[in-house]
Protein backbone atom coordinates (compact mmCIF):
# COMPACT_ATOMS: atom_id res chain seq x y z
CA UNK A 1 0.00 0.00 0.00
CA UNK A 2 2.36 3.18 -0.77
CA UNK A 3 -0.63 5.56 -1.97
CA UNK A 4 -2.36 8.90 0.09
CA UNK A 5 -2.61 6.99 2.99
CA UNK A 6 0.90 6.78 3.44
CA UNK A 7 3.99 9.02 3.92
CA UNK A 8 7.35 8.23 3.39
CA UNK A 9 9.83 10.20 5.33
CA UNK A 10 12.35 12.72 2.75
CA UNK A 11 15.89 11.87 5.67
CA UNK A 12 15.66 8.26 6.90
CA UNK A 13 12.47 6.35 4.37
CA UNK A 14 10.49 5.25 7.09
CA UNK A 15 7.08 4.70 5.34
CA UNK A 16 4.15 5.27 7.70
CA UNK A 17 0.28 6.10 7.60
CA UNK A 18 -0.49 9.41 7.31
CA UNK A 19 -1.52 11.32 10.76
CA UNK A 20 -4.01 14.48 10.90
CA UNK A 21 -2.48 14.94 14.31
CA UNK A 22 1.52 15.00 13.31
CA UNK A 23 3.03 18.03 12.97
CA UNK A 24 6.26 19.04 11.96
CA UNK A 25 7.88 22.27 10.97
CA UNK A 26 11.58 22.10 12.29
CA UNK A 27 14.95 21.99 10.23
CA UNK A 28 15.46 18.16 10.25
CA UNK A 29 14.46 16.66 6.80
CA UNK A 30 11.50 14.32 8.35
CA UNK A 31 7.78 13.97 7.72
CA UNK A 32 5.66 14.72 10.54
CA UNK A 33 4.82 11.34 11.24
CA UNK A 34 8.79 10.26 11.90
CA UNK A 35 8.91 13.14 13.82
CA UNK A 36 5.54 12.13 16.47
CA UNK A 37 8.06 8.79 16.62
CA UNK A 38 10.99 10.35 17.54
CA UNK A 39 8.79 12.49 19.98
CA UNK A 40 7.48 9.47 21.52
CA UNK A 41 11.18 7.69 22.03
CA UNK A 42 12.50 11.46 23.61
CA UNK A 43 9.91 11.20 25.92
CA UNK A 44 10.91 7.82 27.27
CA UNK A 45 13.81 8.92 27.76
CA UNK A 46 13.52 11.84 29.29
CA UNK A 47 11.19 9.43 32.04
CA UNK A 48 14.50 7.30 33.06
CA UNK A 49 17.60 9.16 34.24
CA UNK A 50 19.96 5.87 33.73
CA UNK A 51 18.31 6.17 29.77
CA UNK A 52 18.54 9.58 28.97
CA UNK A 53 22.26 9.66 30.24
CA UNK A 54 23.37 6.52 28.20
CA UNK A 55 21.37 6.63 25.02
CA UNK A 56 20.07 10.49 25.04
CA UNK A 57 22.70 11.93 23.03
CA UNK A 58 23.26 8.86 20.85
CA UNK A 59 19.54 9.06 19.76
CA UNK A 60 19.66 12.77 19.18
CA UNK A 61 22.47 12.71 17.02
CA UNK A 62 21.46 9.54 15.16
CA UNK A 63 18.40 11.04 14.13
CA UNK A 64 19.99 14.39 12.62
CA UNK A 65 22.70 12.81 10.86
CA UNK A 66 20.09 10.56 9.27
CA UNK A 67 17.91 13.24 8.72
CA UNK A 68 20.23 14.90 6.79
CA UNK A 69 19.58 17.02 3.23
CA UNK A 70 16.49 19.34 2.93
CA UNK A 71 16.54 22.75 5.09
CA UNK A 72 18.56 20.55 7.62
CA UNK A 73 21.88 23.08 8.22
CA UNK A 74 25.07 21.41 7.59
CA UNK A 75 26.24 22.50 10.73
CA UNK A 76 23.75 20.54 12.73
CA UNK A 77 24.79 17.66 10.40
CA UNK A 78 28.41 17.59 11.11
CA UNK A 79 28.00 18.47 14.59
CA UNK A 80 25.94 15.59 14.83
CA UNK A 81 28.21 13.17 13.24
CA UNK A 82 30.84 14.37 15.39
CA UNK A 83 29.26 12.73 18.15
CA UNK A 84 28.67 9.66 17.20
CA UNK A 85 32.34 9.66 15.94
CA UNK A 86 33.40 10.55 19.46
CA UNK A 87 31.01 7.58 21.43
CA UNK A 88 31.73 4.99 18.67
CA UNK A 89 35.19 5.37 17.72
CA UNK A 90 37.00 7.17 20.09
CA UNK A 91 34.64 6.21 23.61
CA UNK A 92 33.62 9.10 24.42
CA UNK A 93 31.16 8.61 26.92
CA UNK A 94 27.28 10.48 25.97
CA UNK A 95 27.49 12.74 28.90
CA UNK A 96 30.39 14.24 27.60
CA UNK A 97 29.38 15.08 24.14
CA UNK A 98 27.42 18.28 24.41
CA UNK A 99 30.44 20.28 25.83
CA UNK A 100 32.73 18.62 22.28
CA UNK A 101 29.66 19.81 20.16
CA UNK A 102 29.84 22.94 22.19
CA UNK A 103 33.18 23.66 21.27
CA UNK A 104 33.13 22.30 18.24
CA UNK A 105 30.55 24.69 17.15
CA UNK A 106 32.89 27.67 18.02
CA UNK A 107 35.88 27.17 16.33
CA UNK A 108 34.74 26.03 13.04
CA UNK A 109 33.59 28.36 11.09
CA UNK A 110 32.99 26.87 7.15
CA UNK A 111 30.95 23.46 7.46
CA UNK A 112 31.23 21.09 4.96
CA UNK A 113 28.43 19.96 2.89
CA UNK A 114 27.13 16.38 3.29
CA UNK A 115 24.77 15.45 0.47
CA UNK A 116 22.53 11.94 2.34
CA UNK A 117 23.72 8.64 0.81
CA UNK A 118 20.99 6.95 -1.79
CA UNK A 119 21.25 3.77 0.43
CA UNK A 120 20.23 4.85 3.87
CA UNK A 121 19.73 1.87 5.48
CA UNK A 122 16.53 0.57 7.13
CA UNK A 123 16.85 1.20 10.78
CA UNK A 124 15.03 3.87 11.59
CA UNK A 125 13.59 6.11 14.95
CA UNK A 126 10.20 3.33 14.18
CA UNK A 127 13.44 0.25 15.37
CA UNK A 128 14.36 2.11 18.43
CA UNK A 129 10.45 2.82 18.97
CA UNK A 130 9.42 -0.85 18.96
CA UNK A 131 12.33 -1.85 21.25
CA UNK A 132 11.53 0.76 23.73
CA UNK A 133 7.69 -0.44 24.06
CA UNK A 134 8.65 -4.29 24.37
CA UNK A 135 11.17 -2.86 27.72
CA UNK A 136 8.24 -1.60 28.48
CA UNK A 137 6.11 -4.61 28.71
CA UNK A 138 8.55 -6.06 31.31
Amino acid sequence: MNGPEETRCPGCCLLMPVSDTAVYEGYYNASPECWSVFTEVVGSEFNSAVLFGQVHQLTVDAYAAQHAGGAHPDKSVVIHLSGLYLVFERGVPPTRVPRCHQRLANVVEVWPKFVPPDDRGTTTVFDVCLVNRYLQLD
